[in-house]
């Protein structure tokens, strides 16, 4: 019996190690010492060897973290790998986190056509503050998803992130990701999180119809995006994000849209279900000032059937005086004012809001680009907690800004905002990625290291 035991213990303690967790720190892209690169590499290979990175590593490899202290942009100046890698290829579990304030990885301007993360089957990718910015993707077959690509059973958590000036000529500017089959689910969450002035335009060199500037997700997938913004993202099809599926699940809950651009479909939102499985949940989201110059002239389009799928879309804020149509939507699912809690943009029964009353332009705070609400924004109070729609078996809970989606039985936790702010601030949660704060009843204290705090009641 003391034997068994002994054994049990040295293979218990055999596991552990093996499904151990590395923390490498990366101080540069590609400079001296542990860099991104082979920092990346060390965690691919579950060791970093005699390399730079040896000194770096506390902890046994498996599910790793890399990270990134430097004050100093991380810039990405040449190509690693055929045919536009600027990393290794993706294969495991791998987290990076922006190390204190928000960290930058970059392309260099005068760089080659360079991909951040191209991921195969089996992957799992976590980034944590921070911005990526400039990469870039074209004139060949996999133009797509500049900093993000993947393909199969896939899962990407994104929290305090900012994608800034990416772009394709595909689809996807910033991600592109392509669930393989029903089994082969590609996952994509985002949280408080920034798109702005990303790109998916059509090559002279060979011309497409591009969908989604920020974010493209394609065949069987779950996509979820909170309290994030999407501003001046640009595409020929999809100006911010599109999806087309089977069987797929979206959410988007606390989101803001505004100023995104396309020429042919929605300035802001597509979405097509293949084969009538689809379920859309669409709250608390402003999508204003967006343009479609095409022939749906649009904020949203959406190609679902009435009957089979389930598309539900409540307490949202559309519309406003610059935006082509206040209520750009497909016609089996028109959005009416007043009903299920939707707000069109009017300040009558016949004239539309201007955008200021609605949002205030893009401001930034420490790294986070977000739209402000005025005070009297129709947007302010007006969300909702969440609610029940149907599901497969029962009525199933999905959040507005309070619980976990996809549950019974609703929590009771509440989402803060972009700027991880708590919601409510008032008698309910505002409509939108940021939630109105009275900046009368804020006081800015100065801490050391000339660093400011405030504090709101």
């Amino acid at each position: 019996m003391r034997i068994t035991r002994y054994l049990l213990l040295i293979t218990l303690c055999s596991f552990i190690q093996e499904a151990g967790a590395a923390t490498l720190t990366a101080t540069s892209f590609d400079g001296p010492g542990c860099n991104l690169i082979e920092a990346v590499t060390a965690t691919e290979n579950d060791t970093a060897g005699t390399g730079p990175c040896a000194g770096s590593v506390t902890g046994v490899f498996g599910d790793d973290t890399i990270l990134l202290t430097s004050s100093q942009p991380y810039v990405a100046s040449t190509l690693h790998a055929a045919p536009d890698l600027s990393l290794p290829v993706i294969r495991d579990n791998l987290t990076v986190i922006g190390d204190g304030a928000i960290k930058t990885i970059t392309r260099d301007v005068s760089a080659p056509n360079l991909r951040l993360f191209l991921l195969v089957s089996g992957a799992r990718l976590t980034l944590k503050n921070i911005k990526f910015s400039n990469f870039k993707v074209r004139d060949d077959t996999f133009s797509q998803g500049a900093v993000v690509r993947g393909q199969g059973d896939l899962i990407v958590t994104l929290e305090d992130t900012v994608f800034e000036g990416n772009s394709a000529d595909i689809s996807g500017g910033a991600i592109n990701l392509f669930g393989s089959a029903s089994d082969q689910v590609a996952k994509l969450s985002v949280d408080r999180s920034a798109f702005v002035g990303n790109s998916a335009l059509s090559s002279p060199v060979v011309p497409r119809v591009t969908l989604g500037a920020a974010i493209e997700i394609q065949n069987y997938f779950e996509l979820v995006i909170r309290n994030s913004t999407f501003s001046a993202n640009e595409a020929d099809g999809c100006g911010a994000i599109a999806w087309n599926g089977n069987s797929n699940f979206v959410e988007l809950v606390n989101n803001t849209f505004s100023g995104n651009t396309a020429k042919t479909l929605a300035g802001a939102i597509c979405g097509t279900s293949r084969d009538g499985n689809g379920k859309v949940w669409i709250a608390n989201n402003i999508i204003a000032g967006n343009i479609s110059t095409g022939a749906a002239r649009s904020d949203v389009y959406f190609s679902y059937s009435l009957l089979d799928d389930v598309v539900v879309v409540n307490n949202n804020l559309l519309g406003d005086a610059t935006s082509n149509v206040i209520n750009g939507y497909n016609s089996l699912f028109p959005i009416v004012d007043s009903v299920d809690g939707n707000i069109l943009g009017y300040s009558d029964a016949a004239t539309p809001l201007a955008l200021d009353e609605i949002i205030q332009p893009l401001t930034e705070q420490q790294g986070m680009p977000f739209h402000p609400v005025p005070r009297t924004s129709p947007a302010v109070d007006t969300g909702t907690l969440g609610t029940y729609i149907p599901g497969d078996v029962f009525s199933v809970w999905h959040a507005g800004c309070r619980g976990t989606s996809k549950t019974l039985i609703p929590s009771f936790d509440l989402h803060p905002d972009q700027l991880n702010q708590p919601r409510p601030v008032g008698s309910a949660c505002d409509i939108g990625a940021i939630e109105y704060r009275d900046e009368s009843s804020c006081y800015v204290v100065k801490t050391s290291g000339e660093k400011v705090v405030a504090f709101c009641l």
